[in-house]
């Protein structure tokens, strides 16, 4: 943080009496800088949308948050997630806020440099891993949004449903029987998603589409398998 960091919140804080105050940022890379800036919206209702959004405008750092709007209302990240935490949190705190205002001053370093983190680390199945995790931070957001109105809803579909057929796609073409499980566990937990049939993309060519029923073939049948096992 910028050494006057807390202190530039604070007066801002109590300038105001807001109950969220984001300041500006810095992202650091091994070979160059990003500033992020924070947005200034018109209602909370497209501060929320917009937070919804998979997206950076969701992160929790660069942030002075009022303690009491997490101790009131019992607001905290699923247990055991890693990835997504800021995703499911801070919607629901702007929701119950008064008011949340921008601080204009950059206050905030987030390194980016360590190749080795949880975010950075290559491969495929560590890319799917986020990728999972993600879908489940934002099904959690989901759940809270679900009575909230209809705006919200609708958004934090349309973001379930890529995600979902992303990750599907990706484990049956992989044959990755966990991935698939976990998936469709966590999709048709969704009310209005219980039927759901995935089917390619009509872009993917011909080939792609047998590669994928095939796939899907193998893993209907092992999955079948580990049931009658038990």
């Amino acid at each position: 943080m910028e050494p006057q960091a807390i202190e530039w919140l604070v007066q801002k804080q109590v300038m105001t009496n807001a109950d969220i105050v984001t300041g500006n940022s810095w992202r650091h890379f091994p070979d160059h800088i990003e500033t992020v800036n924070v947005n200034e919206f018109d209602t909370k209702e497209d501060e929320i949308l917009a937070y919804i959004k998979p997206t950076l405008q969701h992160v929790i750092w660069s942030r002075l948050i009022r303690r009491s709007l997490y101790t009131e209302h019992g607001i905290k990240a699923l247990e055991g997630t890693n990835i997504g935490e800021d995703w499911q949190v801070v919607p629901q705190l702007v929701y119950y806020a008064h008011s949340s205002i921008c601080l204009h001053q950059r206050i905030y370093h987030y390194d980016c440099t360590n190749e080795q983190s949880y975010m950075n680390e290559e491969g495929v199945d560590k890319q799917r891993i986020r990728h999972l995790q993600d879908f489940q931070s934002l099904y959690q957001l989901y759940q809270f949004l679900y009575d909230k109105g209809h705006r919200y809803v609708d958004l934090a579909e349309h973001y379930l449903d890529r995600y979902a057929f992303q990750l599907l796609y990706d484990a049956v073409l992989s044959c990755n029987l966990k991935l698939y499980q976990d998936t469709k566990k966590v999709y048709r937990d969704i009310p209005q998603k219980q039927h759901f049939k995935i089917v390619p993309n009509t872009r993917f060519n011909r080939y792609v589409a047998y590669s994928y029923y095939l796939a899907l073939a193998y893993l209907k049948f092992n999955e079948l398998k580990a049931k009658f096992a038990k």
